[in-house]
């Protein structure tokens, strides 16, 4: 989970920062999700694949 997130958001040049704001969550809450600290709520995995332009999925969320 937390690579996919973490590579789609080097591949688009995008901040963490940029990404939060744009699906309406906390920097601090994007980041725990990328480290692994914390799940996504199954509304914020359909936010963050939108936002991703389909590059990522909701497998990618699905804990490993």
């Amino acid at each position: 989970m937390t690579h996919a997130l973490r590579s789609f958001r080097s591949e688009a040049d995008i901040t963490l920062d940029a990404l939060a704001e744009q699906v309406g969550v906390s920097k601090g809450q994007l980041s725990k999700i990328e480290n692994g600290k914390s799940l996504p709520s199954l509304d914020l995995v359909a936010r963050l694949v939108a936002a991703s332009g389909g590059r990522l999925s909701a497998d990618d969320f699905l804990p490993q």
